[in-house]
């Protein structure tokens, strides 16, 4: 399946290979995420989740990128 960040055959020459082993990604949290209660409307309770996070990658030699493969054989 084409994934949106990888260009078209027609961008590179020849085709292209993305692989990703997805275990050794994990989300590491720098502030974690709570509800905060803001002002009541009526009878209505607002809130809000507050928190920030961001994509850890533990492997950096486990993916792959690879792109140019001769498709006549």
């Amino acid at each position: 399946m084409q994934h949106r960040y990888v260009p078209s055959a027609a961008a590179t020459p020849g085709p292209r290979f993305l692989g990703i082993k997805e275990d050794k990604f994990r989300v590491a949290y720098l502030r974690k995420p709570y509800r905060e209660m803001l002002a009541k409307d009526g009878d209505r309770e607002n809130g809000q989740i507050v928190g920030e996070f961001t994509l850890e990658y533990l492997a950096e030699r486990t993916s792959v990128n690879r792109n140019g493969y001769n498709i006549n054989g």
